[in-house]
């Protein structure tokens, strides 16, 4: 150890809480700010799906002329979804993706060297392919889904994050020494980036389950849906902290002993 680094000793957050305002004051401010982001995306939910879907059908209107938005009933108000056909899959290619999802979860069970989350997301995605395969070898004309039905369980899910993230997001900031401000503008951040970001990945799912098979389609929902919106949501407050945390630990004043008041 250098001499600087003796001289700058990190102040020890042992048997130490953070304490800031009062417990009314942060209580009440983080819900106020949860309200806000959930009443403007009730309120404005027939515009935001219009935009949401819009933005996706105008990327595959070229390759996908047949789509169009259809508008349904969400949450006791008006909402838009694209609405199109896709394809079943052929014979050939259920043997195939059945052989593959197998190779891929021996791959995942025999090479530990592969990183845990890799190796528990392929085991996932491959077990329910392999399950698509059966089901659709066996009563793939009984299926009951086509890209309407699709829309309306993703955009539900998606527009159900709308209301999580800043939920979710107010509760994990309360107990963070910092600005009003600059945690509003973390949450709004998340909600931009998770509408395009969402969006994007609406009219790739479209366009897979279109051109590609309806084989696909649990996969896609389950496996790279709204679980990726959690993880950027994570990545996101996780980031946010790390720029926080030198000055809560420079700020001696907000420290207290956990056993005082």
């Amino acid at each position: 150890m250098n001499q600087n680094q003796l001289l700058n000793v990190e102040y020890h957050r042992a048997y130490r809480k953070l304490h800031y305002g009062s417990l009314f004051w942060r209580i009440t401010s983080h819900l106020i700010l949860f309200v806000i982001f959930a009443v403007f995306g009730y309120v404005f939910m027939e515009r935001l799906t219009l935009y949401y879907s819009g933005f996706a059908a105008s990327i595959l209107q070229d390759r996908m002329p047949e789509i169009m938005l259809s508008g349904i009933q969400l949450l006791k108000q008006e909402a838009w979804v694209v609405s199109g056909q896709g394809i079943f899959p052929s014979p050939i290619m259920l043997q195939v993706v059945a052989i593959l999802s197998v190779f891929i979860m021996l791959i995942a069970f025999l090479i530990k060297k592969i990183p845990l989350p890799i190796r528990l997301g392929a085991k996932v995605a491959a077990f329910m392919s392999l399950f698509g395969c059966l089901y659709f070898w066996l009563w793939g004309n009984h299926f009951p889904y086509d890209l309407y039905d699709f829309s309306v369980l993703y955009l539900s899910a998606e527009t159900g994050m709308w209301f999580a993230i800043p939920a979710m997001l107010a509760f994990a900031l309360m107990p963070i020494p910092v600005s009003i401000l600059k945690k509003a503008l973390l949450i709004l951040f998340v909600m931009i980036y998770t509408f395009v970001f969402g969006s994007l990945r609406y009219a790739l799912f479209l366009f897979i389950l279109a051109k590609y098979s309806y084989l696909w389609m649990a996969m896609l929902y389950f496996v790279f849906g709204a679980f990726f919106d959690f993880a950027f949501m994570i990545a996101f407050y996780s980031y946010f902290i790390s720029l926080a945390a030198p000055g809560i630990f420079k700020n001696r004043g907000i420290w207290r002993w956990l056993y005082s008041s």
